[in-house]
């Protein structure tokens, strides 16, 4: 109980200092499961119609780790200007985020250096039931 008690305060503490809300589904796993590994753990990301990726999550981080991230890529121009939050990590370097604006709330998006910001499904849970 303890436990959860600091990782709910450390989850409102990144909500407020980056101004953000971290939807419900999302935060509810993070609070109560903390490190988080799906048995199904494939999907794809397509960046254009010539390029389709398959990607394997390979976790949702716990809250220390997703403010490190955060921290980590506070100055990327995507994650700046598209308000997302790093949530996850794939198998090679890609990350997966959470959109936090008014226009992306929820979406869930794969960030890395080579394709930037792009976006895979409508919501986390979409994304999770998509895992095969």
């Amino acid at each position: 109980m303890v436990a959860v008690l600091k990782v709910n305060k450390k989850s409102n503490e990144l909500e407020l200092s980056k101004g953000i809300k971290i939807p419900g589904e999302l935060r509810d796993l993070i609070v109560k499961k903390g490190r988080t590994v799906f048995e199904r753990k494939k999907f794809t990301r397509v960046v254009d119609q010539n390029f389709q990726q398959e990607l394997t999550l390979e976790s949702i981080f716990p809250i220390d780790e997703i403010i490190k991230a955060m921290n980590f890529l506070s100055e990327e121009e995507d994650i700046l200007k598209n308000k997302v939050m790093v949530f996850g990590e794939t198998l090679g370097s890609p990350v997966i985020c959470i959109g936090l604006g008014e226009k992306n709330n929820d979406f869930v998006f794969v960030f890395d250096w080579d394709f930037g910001l792009t976006k895979v499904s409508g919501s986390f849970v979409e994304f999770i039931n998509s895992l095969q």
